[in-house]
């Protein structure tokens, strides 16, 4: 009865986070995949400027890296990052 209910309950959740691992690790095969990503394209008019990336994490998406990392964020809810990436990052071929 509720012995029952709690575990089918964390069943269905082991599944799903195991389902949901699988889809993350399709998405960055696909986008990452060596014979599809090219390192040297850029979204800038020259090699030399600097690209600015902007990211959103939410506390959701925090919670499966904190026990990598011990911390993520200041736990306020949504949690941005600015980054430039260096001029000299990728090497010219």
């Amino acid at each position: 009865s509720r012995g029952s209910l709690l575990e089918a309950a964390l069943k269905l959740a082991i599944e799903w986070d195991c389902c949901m691992a699988h889809a993350e690790q399709k998405l960055m095969d696909d986008l990452l995949n060596k014979t599809r990503y090219n390192y040297l394209i850029r979204p800038a008019t020259s090699s030399s400027q600097l690209v600015s990336i902007e990211t959103e994490l939410s506390l959701a998406q925090c919670s499966s890296m904190v026990g990598a990392e011990g911390t993520c964020g200041s736990g306020s809810g949504e949690e941005a990052t600015h980054a430039q990436a260096p001029s000299n990052q990728y090497p010219e071929e």
